[in-house]
């Protein structure tokens, strides 16, 4: 039997900390920055089609390890679309293109490099983005981000999950930024025609102005993961050729200190699907099992109830040697869950225990069984133990017979309504018995 717990994002655009005690793409070890291109161009600028050209050469050096956003601001003539074309300017760059933010002037195409400032000048011409690509690129970084997607064609739903995680202590403050690019897109471009392709413009930001801050701590060893959720109902963008560019600016001064970007599909997640197997190990008057998850969809944290178990539950993903002392059909319930919900599955398990029912030929009775408190059994041996527990192997009772039985009374009545099990033991035997108490 399979019990389904299942939530998930609805929201428009959905953001939340979740402290996981797994990382899933994100690399633990330390390693260099990573660099983001915001680049500043227009369909009216005549020199933009080599500062593109430029860009695409960058990455395909460093595959993996440089993301370009090409920003059309409304705050430049160069923006404005041909009649009859898509207008590819957002608002969202118009704060970025400004003085002094920009430096002393701003022209196209040009480009933040990580919005690093050199001397009082942020931005950047085409003819230097390489070089200072190359250097940034050569320098540790304290922190690491990985991204993981997986967008519904159906419910039109795109997910991310955005990893980061600190090889060092950062003292400043930090904040997150995520960004959806689209390629592909076509329309007249000065100084290369009516039909120019587009790469990488810049569509949505998930995040505030200027970054989402960080609260959590940002020392050595913190794992910090966000997720959101995007519904493209509305834009209908084409997210086969869309990106998904996730990076870390230092509060402080501005500057991007790391990055991380993909391809939306790539490093897919998904909600969890709860699966198990197990493993029995019989000893005489025990059973232990060991259990193994099976669950898909990469879930982070696994929550086990084991009916009759001792221990009665675990957070291990692969909980070993839960014991059991009586025979009995008990449940074992698995929650798994990750960033973007939970599901669980709950299995009846049958345990026989070694050695049950041998004593007197099998003749002992117990009736009558449900009762509401008050059971008698039948053929008890001389000097015979008496042990009642609950479902999880409590003891609530221990009782000592001293003399040969026909038919004992037990008085169950001052306990609570459930599932007890009678447990009778000599020096050599053992029997259980499973008593259902209404009352």
């Amino acid at each position: 039997m399979k019990n389904k717990l299942r939530f998930g994002l609805t929201l428009t655009v959905l953001f939340f900390s979740l402290l996981a005690n797994a990382q899933v793409f994100v690399s633990t070890a330390p390693q260099n920055k990573n660099v983001v291109l915001e680049e500043f161009t227009g369909v009216q600028c005549p020199n933009c089609p080599g500062g593109h050209q430029i860009a695409q050469q960058i990455v395909e050096a460093n595959p993996g390890r440089v993301w370009v956003i090409a920003f059309h601001p409304f705050n430049s003539n160069y923006t404005t679309p041909y009649p009859g074309d898509p207008d590819f300017r957002r608002h969202h760059p118009d704060s970025l293109y400004m003085m002094p933010y920009c430096g002393t002037s701003r022209y196209m195409p040009s480009a933040f490099i990580n919005r690093r400032k050199y001397g009082a000048e942020r931005l950047q011409g085409a003819s230097a983005w390489s070089a200072k690509t190359t250097e940034i690129l050569a320098e540790p970084s304290p922190v690491n981000v990985a991204v993981g997607t997986s967008y519904d064609d159906n419910t039109k739903l795109l997910n991310i999950l955005v990893e980061i995680y600190f090889t060092s202590t950062l003292t400043d403050q930090a904040t997150l930024n995520v960004a959806l690019t689209e390629s592909n897109l076509v329309s007249q471009q000065s100084g290369a025609g009516a039909n120019y392709v587009h790469k990488r413009i810049f569509r949505e930001t998930f995040t505030a102005q200027w970054g989402n801050l960080i609260p959590e701590p940002t020392t050595q060893g913190s794992y910090i993961t966000r997720t959101f959720t995007f519904d493209n109902s509305v834009k209908n963008y084409n997210m086969d050729t869309c990106e998904i560019v996730a990076y870390i600016v230092n509060a402080n001064n501005d500057e991007v200190i790391s990055s991380y970007g993909l391809s939306v599909g790539d490093n897919p997640i998904s909600m969890p699907s709860a699966a198990f197997t197990y493993e029995e190990i019989s000893n005489p008057g025990q059973t232990l099992l060991n259990f193994s998850d099976q669950s898909t969809g990469i879930p982070t944290s696994w929550l086990w109830t084991f009916e009759g178990g001792i221990p009665a539950t675990s957070t291990e993903q692969n909980p070993q040697g839960i014991a059991y002392n009586f025979s009995g059909d008990y449940q074992v319930t698995l929650l798994v869950t990750n960033q973007f919900g939970q599901d669980s599955i709950t299995e009846t398990i049958p345990i026989i225990i070694t050695g049950i029912n041998e004593i007197a030929g099998n003749q002992l009775q117990v009736y009558p069984n449900p009762s509401s408190g008050h059971f008698y059994v039948r053929n008890i041996p001389e000097t015979s133990s008496i042990t009642i527990c609950n479902a999880a192997s409590e003891i609530v009772s221990h009782i000592r017979v001293v003399e040969k039985t026909d038919n004992y009374a037990l008085d169950l009545s001052e306990l609570k309504r459930g599932i007890y099990y009678l447990k009778i033991q000599t020096s050599e035997k053992t029997w259980t018995q499973k008593l259902i108490l209404l009352n």
